[in-house]
């Protein structure tokens, strides 16, 4: 049993270490858009319009009136153009435009460009890249621009706007109609570094809505329902069951006279804090399924590989399995939900289940908490 045990938590520890290592090896490969005049940037606008297969980036950077000197971007790594780069000032005149590229590595230098209205120089920058496949985010779908967040530097303001076809609703972003009829989802980047997908088109998700709403309650209910039977058996233990009868101060003063009686005495084996660590661990149990449901929901909207609810309402149900099995009914099992976190953190190595790993480590925390159950 022990060599049993040994084995799961050193897969355990592995399967971790290839995610953090796969997470950075991404990471790595995104890399940094670098500019060379960033000290002299004020703001940045990334403005983004689907076109067929392709997605139109126009970039406009505004720097400060004293900008004296060349600049050059080197765009990151994972920036594939397709078309273009092309440039324009604040008067829609083109600006020359020296592009190398180099090893897959993109480099465009051009001089300061003229002053807007006198207060700032500004410029912007257009390029063409493919689409990325749609993915999912609550009610909509999203294609994803993991490099669009490391365009600008941190202390720079920097803003993305997507210019859609249908008016969508997503978090954080704020959708609303621009010119000509059109639609544009604005999103504050504010030294962001976690990866954006730029909403394009609402998804009718309402049915696995209700149904994620349905697994969720089922979920709680089940580790709460866990919770008490392990009290239960608690209690029972303790000699102090909730369907004994508790006499009345004048009945119990009444048989104190009649034939006094000794208290049953707690079984010397029975630690009262025992019951203290039996409530720490049903509050980390339910807190542990909640977490990772909001963790999955904050890093992965927008890129699920499926309808988002969906994808929640499966999680919801494994996480609440998990932990329902390691709180115990009869009696706990939390190394049988560490071999079921093993397992998940397994099939999370395929790309089309990478959006689980998030909510592995708070349902971890929750199991790994059971683990002090005697």
């Amino acid at each position: 049993m022990r060599a049993a045990k040994a084995l799961l938590v050193i897969l355990l520890c592995a399967l971790f270490a290839w995610h953090v290592r796969t997470a950075r090896r991404e990471a790595r490969q995104r890399g940094v858009t670098s500019i060379s005049t960033a000290d002299k940037l004020r703001s940045v606008t990334h403005d983004v319009i689907l076109r067929d297969r392709s997605l139109d980036h126009a970039i406009t950077l505004t720097y400060a009136i004293d900008l004296d000197r060349p600049t050059e971007i080197v765009l990151a790594p994972e920036i594939h153009v397709t078309g273009g780069p092309v440039a324009f000032d604040v008067l829609d005149r083109p600006v020359y435009l020296e592009t190398r590229i180099t090893h897959g590595e993109t480099r465009i230098s051009f001089g300061p460009p003229p002053p807007a209205f006198g207060a700032a120089r500004q410029i912007t920058l257009a390029f063409s890249t493919d689409a990325p496949p749609l993915r999912y985010g609550w009610g909509y779908r999203a294609r994803p621009l993991p490099w669009a967040t490391t365009f600008a530097p941190p202390r720079v303001a920097s803003m993305i706007h997507a210019h859609v076809p249908a008016l969508v609703s997503a978090s954080g972003w704020g959708c609303t109609y621009g010119e000509a009829g059109g639609r544009i989802c604005a999103l504050s980047i504010g030294g962001r570094k976690r990866p954006v997908a730029l909403p394009m088109e609402p998804s009718a998700d309402v049915p696995f809505r209700l149904a994620f709403a349905a697994t969720l309650g089922a979920a709680i209910s089940f580790v709460m329902w866990a919770i008490y039977r392990r009290w239960s058996k608690h209690a029972d233990a303790m000699g102090l069951r909730d369907d004994v009868e508790i006499p009345t101060t004048e009945e119990f003063i009444a048989e104190y006279r009649k034939k006094p009686r000794p208290r049953p005495s707690v079984p010397d084996e029975i630690d009262p804090f025992d019951a203290v660590a039996l409530v720490a661990r049903g509050i980390i149990g339910v807190l542990g399924l909640i977490g990772s449901i909001f963790v999955v929901s904050h890093f992965e909207g927008g890129f699920f590989p499926i309808a988002a609810p969906l994808a929640l309402m499966l999680w919801t149900a494994l996480a609440g399995a998990v932990i329902t099995l390691a709180i115990g009914i009869d009696r706990p099992r939390p190394w049988v939900s560490v071999a079921a976190v093993v397992v998940l953190a397994t099939i999370a190595t395929i790309p089309q289940a990478r959006w689980m790993v998030p909510g592995l480590i708070p349902m971890l925390a929750a199991v790994l908490m059971q683990l002090t159950a005697k």
